[in-house]
């Protein structure tokens, strides 16, 4: 079983940048469409130096399970390659921070955190478990205790004071003794202000979904665990949610004002309304999880070994995933991971139409299921075009009369990769609402159906002049290299996309007598046409 520090020190500085820069800078719940791994290269192979301004960044309204939408943040390549930069040159600096914060643990406290992950070239995934690697201390810290308390921090990462993080890497007393400009080259202080240079140089709150990120929530919690270890206490750590093992009632008390006060000195709070004491013992699972793993498949079975699920067996499985969410308060994460289950089995004729009608209707009340049903529905079950189309453009309407971004982007996502033609051109209702990835997916459709680009040009130009950070990804894959500044300019020229290469391949560019031309040459050609 690895150690926390372990983990740390499994990464030299090359494999930090190329795993930050390349495969960290998009968020996870974005649509699979984009890539820094280029970026990354370009960083490298030209010795690229940027800027060391303050940058403005992409916002994506991403659909949470509980259908509250949360901010995520595509950042500024420049400002983001400086950070990432510079972190991999203070690795050896970072890696001792861990080492003076973790090593004396007697078990791994923070459980989602940087790592090699097998198959993976990124470092951090928020679900990632390897026991092998992390083990189950919860069964030692179960004995003698007869309590739990479970707390959590109210909006972490948007809390995050840049400051902290170089009062957690030095000591508060150190980091304000050393402020101001005389210390800026410290590099502690370098934390701090590359931090916050890709947030428009903001000190409240860190970016929500690159994973450098992860990394600065994980400086700044190390140090508030290590205070609670002191302490006595015994617990665990996911993301910011803490679960304490303790004897008594009161001692469960204690850990909540004992956490409060650590997080304090960071200018953090504890969120009461999700703290609670629950008396043991219990099971360790969510009672929805056993209960759906419960369930009792019929014993029919393919070749293949799959489950055969007629429809009433798929309606009971159904239900009981419905009542399971009405329940716990409406978690839509419950009916994802029915999904998931459902995607293993084996669904005939019938049973595949009754499912298809049923999901149509789930995802319109749901919009955070959209990010599985490709995997999990549409390629499991090998549905049609034209069902595939009807689901589409129902939720496409649905989306652009609810306003609601991730499910636009989601559509058009989808629609590229099943070569869909959509019943309806909503380009004008997206490109005044501005999102950013919908407006970049919507003229990556219309250039594959081969109609004009005029209005994406004068979009981007105008986006341009206005807030080029806050649009940036949009604006540089849509205008010629000679529209751009800067880097962009011989990134751009140099035919350097953020859209995946293999996405581009196979969903954007149709083949031609055996040939499959590259997105960049397509583009090309269809501006110069235009």
């Amino acid at each position: 079983m690895k150690s926390y520090y372990e983990h740390i020190t499994d990464f030299t500085d090359a494999e930090m940048l190329e795993g930050l820069l390349g495969f960290g800078m998009f968020p996870n719940k974005i649509p699979p469409f984009l890539t820094s791994k280029p970026f990354y290269n370009y960083v490298i192979d030209k010795s690229a130096v940027f800027a060391k301004k303050e940058y403005d960044y992409v916002s994506y309204e991403n659909m949470r399970n509980i259908n509250v939408p949360r901010m995520l943040a595509i950042p500024h390549p420049f400002g983001y390659a400086n950070l990432c930069q510079f972190i991999a040159k203070e690795w050896t600096n970072t890696q001792n921070y861990f080492k003076d914060k973790t090593e004396n643990q007697t078990h791994k406290i923070s459980r989602v955190h940087l790592r090699k992950m097998i198959d993976k070239q990124s470092l951090f995934e928020m679900n990632y478990k390897n026991f092998d690697d992390d083990g189950f201390p919860e069964n030692d810290l179960l004995i003698r205790s007869n309590y739990i308390a479970k707390a959590d921090i109210s909006n972490c990462y948007p809390s995050i004071y840049s400051h902290s993080i170089s009062w957690a890497l030095v000591g508060k007393t150190e980091a304000k003794l050393k402020s101001g400009r005389k210390f800026d080259k410290e590099w502690f202080n370098k934390y701090d202000e590359l931090s916050r240079k890709i947030k428009n140089n903001e000190t409240n709150g860190i970016l929500i979904g690159p994973h450098t990120s992860n990394l600065k929530s994980e400086i700044v919690l190390v140090a508030i665990d290590l205070e609670m270890e002191n302490k006595g206490y015994r617990f665990t750590r996911y993301i910011d949610d803490y679960t304490c093992y303790v004897e008594t009632y009161n001692d469960a008390e204690q850990f909540f004002i004992d956490l409060s006060v650590e997080l304090k000195k960071f200018e953090l709070s504890l969120n009461h309304k999700k703290s609670e004491i629950l008396t043991l013992p219990f099971a360790l699972s969510e009672t929805w999880l056993r209960k759906l793993k419960a369930f009792h498949f019929p014993e029919i079975k393919t070749k293949e070994g799959k489950h055969v699920l007629k429809i009433a067996e798929l309606k009971s499985f159904l239900d009981l995933t419905l009542d399971l969410m009405k329940s716990e308060k409406e978690n839509s994460a419950i009916l994802s991971y029915s999904i998931k289950i459902i995607s293993s089995k084996y669904l005939g004729v019938q049973a595949k139409a009754f499912y298809f009608k049923r999901l149509h209707h789930l995802i319109l009340m749901y919009p955070y299921l959209l990010p599985y049903v490709d995997e999990y529905v549409l390629t499991a079950f090998n549905y049609s075009n034209t069902q595939i189309k009807e689901l589409l453009d129902d939720v496409l309407d649905y989306s652009i009369q609810k306003n609601i971004p991730e499910a636009t982007s989601y559509v058009l996502y989808l629609a590229l990769k099943h070569n869909v033609l959509l019943d309806k051109d909503y380009t004008s209702e997206i490109l005044n609402r501005e999102d950013c990835v919908s407006m970049l997916l919507v003229y990556l459709y219309t250039l594959k159906q081969g109609a004009s680009i005029k209005v994406f040009r004068k979009k981007a130009k105008d986006l341009s002049v206005l807030e080029p950070d806050k649009y940036w990804l949009f604006i540089y894959e849509v205008l010629p290299y000679n529209s751009l500044k800067d880097n962009f300019k011989q990134m751009k020229k140099d035919k350097l996309s953020f859209i995946d290469d293999d996405f581009s391949r196979k969903y954007l560019v149709p083949i031609k007598k055996g040939c499959v031309s590259t997105l960049s040459s397509v583009i090309s050609s269809v501006i110069k046409s235009k």
